[in-house]
């Protein structure tokens, strides 16, 4: 996590507790440095809708990471991945991301 953070974060940026567990996995999107920040808005809009834009999983935060380092990313796989869970879900009341993506891959079957 630190790599990510030092990589991302401003100085004194500190990683966050998430409410449901015991490590601390969220990081402030006011804590990144504004190339980051720029990058975090970015994906958070295009490729991974976010339920609370101002704090960003670790998750999240890699991949901003990993693109800013110019890696390859399987996005296709990171999207299916996504649906899945969100399909998979057990929860009674859930929001359905990537209507777009979704509502394309319906039209062209």
């Amino acid at each position: 996590r630190n790599p990510v953070k030092e990589f991302l974060g401003r100085p004194g940026t500190d990683w966050l507790k998430y409410s449901g567990g015991e490590r601390h996995t969220k990081i402030r999107l006011g804590d990144f440095k504004p190339i980051a920040r720029a990058w975090g808005e970015w994906v958070a809009r295009n490729v991974f809708p976010l339920g609370n834009w101002s704090e960003y999983q670790l998750e999240n935060a890699i991949l901003i990471k990993l693109i800013m380092e110019s890696e390859d990313i399987d996005l296709g796989y990171l999207l299916q991945q996504d649906i899945k869970r969100i399909s998979s879900s057990d929860a009674a009341v859930f929001t359905l991301g990537h209507c777009n993506l979704i509502t394309a891959l319906c039209r062209h079957n």
